[in-house]
């Protein structure tokens, strides 16, 4: 990405397929996948976590209206 103002970012996210085989879960390009999120040491990022179903989602718009980018690497699997 090499975005100064990425405050969010993951990975791609792969689920095991029925086939024994990983397959990756495609996401629109500005999500990062929740159980792999890196956020910057910055205090404008540090609002808290949401525990509640959808705290992924929730999190990115915060970063956002903040000014942050969010999204992910495809190369990091």
């Amino acid at each position: 990405m090499g975005e100064p103002r990425l405050g969010i970012a993951s990975g791609v996210y792969l689920e095991m397929g029925e086939d024994g085989n990983w397959k990756e879960v495609v996401m629109p390009s500005y999500h990062a996948a929740g159980a792999c999120k890196v956020l910057p040491e910055s205090a404008s990022m540090k609002s808290g976590v949401v525990v509640a179903a959808g705290w992924d989602t929730v999190d990115e718009i915060r970063a956002m209206t903040l000014g942050w980018k969010t999204g992910h690497f495809i190369d990091y699997r």
